[in-house]
């Protein structure tokens, strides 16, 4: 009895030993194996002074709340020198400097696919938020041509991002959703310009840290509930979140609809139609080319059209309805027609060989000779 006893002692005292080690350095049990719920990753296109500023304010919120083990955020700005950017992580408190690139630019997609994949390969996690952040925007062309060439990166990039928000004015359009398809999940985006203050920063991180279970789509809304308390005030701002899966199916019938409109000769009826729905613009006076595509669809039922063209506008309707999981826009502003996502409807001119070379373009090739021929 007594030699069984110190066996049993033995094991007990190697069975203790084995567990401790398995705890601690390297091993299964180690606090360098646990993944994070949450990547952050912020591209920042802070060159100008103005802007600079306002990017400071929103990195001192994000400061407020920091990285945690569950929610790791990652920053890449312009460099105060003037020339490239800086990559950070950021900690409760402070901004720990990770790297300098001299040759980098904000508006190169070479340096965001290199920040992404840079971010994907040293702070891995179950999900990844991508903010691209700007305020230079002159008009929402340019905006939209800006974000196309950033939004190339996205099919270099080694995974695919859960969450994307537009932290700028108007980019909550088809042609960019368009481009997104296989990469991106979910959008966040407006339909109007952005306010100077854009979102609070420590408000929202702060609930991704408290839940960082949350998936993409309860994430974008607190980005939504955090815009409606900063901006129920105002007249001017709208914004919405786009589930990317349902993008092809808007752009299907969207392709539908200008195929039937192609045979309708009413072009002085359709200009009074494009004129009277919901527009979009950055700087007061610019072209109001972007226009919701929902309430143009409501706004052609006033016209005399055929029972299978009416058809494929509800279908339109329904399918634009599918796609926008969240909208939020003041009732009686100037943006009160907002339904979540906007089109380019307006006279293309000398846009047109840039147009022709969107993926929507091809998409919905016969709503693009339907713009083509009758604007």
């Amino acid at each position: 009895m007594g030699r069984l006893r110190s066996l049993i002692f033995i094991f007990i005292a190697l069975l203790s030993l084995s567990t401790l080690l398995c705890g601690c350095g390297e091993g299964g049990g180690s606090p360098s194996s646990h993944m994070p719920k949450w990547t952050i990753m912020v591209f920042m296109n802070d060159a100008t002074l103005a802007s600079r500023e306002l990017a400071g304010i929103d990195l001192y919120e994000m400061r407020q709340i920091g990285s945690t083990d569950d929610v790791k955020i990652l920053v890449q700005r312009c460099s105060e020198t003037g020339s490239g950017m800086v990559r950070y992580l950021v900690e409760k408190g402070n901004m720990e400097l990770l790297g300098t690139l001299s040759d980098a630019s904000p508006t190169s997609s070479d340096a965001l696919a290199s920040f992404a994949n840079w971010c994907f390969e040293n702070y891995p996690a179950e999900k990844y938020l991508l903010i691209l952040w700007s305020r230079d925007e002159d008009n929402s062309w340019d905006g939209l041509v800006s974000c196309l060439n950033l939004s190339k990166a996205l099919s270099s990039f080694t995974e695919n991002v859960d969450l994307l928000v537009l932290d700028s004015s108007v980019k909550a359009e088809l042609e960019l959703l368009d481009e997104l398809k296989g990469n991106v999940s979910v959008v966040v985006a407006l339909q109007g310009a952005m306010p100077d203050d854009g979102f609070n920063y420590e408000n929202i991180f702060q609930k991704v840290v408290a839940n960082p279970h949350h998936t993409a789509l309860e994430v974008s809304g607190s980005f939504v509930e955090d815009f409606k308390n900063l901006y129920q005030g105002r007249n001017d701002v709208a914004i919405s979140v786009i589930d990317i899966a349902k993008v092809a199916d808007v752009v299907g019938y969207l392709n539908d609809l200008g195929s039937d409109l192609l045979n309708f000769s009413d072009t002085s009826a359709l200009w009074g139609i494009v004129l009277q729905t919901q527009s979009y613009f950055i700087t007061p006076g610019e072209e109001a080319s972007f226009r919701d595509l929902y309430d143009f669809c409501e706004r052609l039922g006033a016209l005399d059209l055929s029972d299978s063209t009416k058809e494929t506008i509800e279908n339109l309707k329904k399918s634009i309805e599918d796609m926008v999981k969240n909208e939020w826009h003041v009732s009686d502003g100037i943006v009160s027609g907002s339904r979540g996502v906007s089109l380019y409807i307006y006279t293309l001119g000398s846009r047109e060989s840039a147009y022709s070379g969107f993926t929507i373009a091809t998409d919905a090739s016969d709503w693009y000779e339907f713009v083509k021929s009758r604007f």
